[in-house]
């Protein structure tokens, strides 16, 4: 592929946690290069200027801030060199991906720029959802990406859509708010739950993968502080029987996920598992964010008539960047979002079982 003919991105938020994730995840895109990136001034960006690779950045930078802000940041150091933010990003980029924890009804925050913006959960119930494998709702430009649960959960529910007559969700992820007043054993040892908009987020948002027509249940979300594997329990309802070998050879088939070998039944076996294949130099392999415990996989079989019971864990260090990926691809080729997976996938060396 020529260079001219990939597709550029700008990451907002380049040096945050997501956007950082973003930049290198999609280093190994060979239809996609970062063209630029966008920062403000804050503790984040004076980090990144100590610590980061100056070799391997974007084309351009751009500092979304105050005049003197920028000759400040500027002439404070010489690793890099800041611009201003341009009014046309669009004769440089055919997307913009804001990677910030924009929030509800922020949008004016956002540069201008007719091309796609994808905008991250927190922004909710801003913008059209992008969850592929699903086709992406009608937007303007605007799309919201799926957060880790919603982009772990849009493709195991793809692999089973047209038998689906039921979704019950059980879900355990990290607490996100502050804890630096908290009692250092709170922070360790608390279990939070949370109840109402999350639950009410998760419902419309898998009805309007699902068209509406499921019915869904979304229990209180366990969260823990500093947790990286998420884990989600499926109680599926069926139009029909589904055997177990059925449902395993339907989830081998989509992308973004790996089935793991009988007996594993930890993270740690996953992140030992992991290291074997991207050690291997010979035959370069990873493990996919979206790892199902085939030991306890049901079908009706197992579980009940019309019945499906699917126990899964999610890298939520990897999962948005390469959600966000797809996105990217799916919203500005000709691809589906099933096509932009599967290619996403290909280029970061995801296998869906070890060799």
């Amino acid at each position: 592929m020529r260079l001219d003919d990939r597709i550029k991105v700008c990451i907002r938020g380049l040096f945050g946690s997501l956007g950082n994730r973003l930049y290198i995840s999609l280093q190994s895109q060979q239809d996609i290069v970062t063209a630029a990136g966008i920062v403000h001034e804050g503790p984040i960006l004076h980090r990144a200027i100590q610590t980061l690779d100056t070799r391997n950045l974007p084309e351009y930078i751009f500092f979304d801030g105050s005049a003197s802000g920028l000759e400040r940041i500027n002439a404070g150091q010489t690793r890099v060199k800041f611009a201003p933010l341009k009014d046309d990003l669009g004769s440089l980029v055919d997307v913009l991906v804001d990677a910030t924890n924009l929030s509800k009804g922020s949008q004016g925050n956002l540069p201008d720029f007719e091309g796609v913006k994808i905008i991250q959960a927190s922004a909710y119930p801003m913008g059209a959802l992008v969850a592929p494998p699903f086709t992406p709702l009608q937007g303007n430009n605007l799309y919201l990406n799926g957060d880790c649960i919603i982009s772990a959960l849009s493709p195991i529910l793809y692999a089973v859509k047209d038998i689906l007559s039921g979704v019950k969700l059980n879900a355990l992820t990290q607490y996100t708010k502050a804890l630096k007043d908290k009692p250092r054993d709170e922070v360790i040892h608390a279990v939070y739950i949370q109840n109402g908009n999350l639950i009410e987020m998760y419902r419309r948002q898998i009805k309007q993968l699902l068209h509406g027509n499921i019915e869904t249940s979304v229990l209180p979300i366990n969260q823990i502080p500093a947790l990286k594997y998420y884990t989600i329990t499926l109680e599926l309802g069926t139009t029909r029987d589904i055997s177990t070998q059925e449902l395993k050879n339907r989830l081998m088939n989509t992308p973004r996920i790996f089935l793991s070998p009988e007996g594993v039944d930890s993270t740690a076996d996953i992140e030992r598992m992991r290291k074997i294949l991207m050690t291997n130099r010979f035959n370069y392999a990873d493990i996919p964010p979206i790892v199902i415990y085939s030991d306890v996989l049901e079908g009706s079989d197992k579980a009940g008539p019309n019945t499906a019971m699917i126990f899964a864990v999610i890298d939520s260090t990897r999962i948005a960047a390469y959600a966000n990926i797809d996105s990217i691809r799916t919203l500005s080729t000709n691809l589906s979002a099933m096509e932009s997976m599967r290619k996403t996938d290909q280029y970061a060396g995801f296998v869906n079982q070890m060799p």
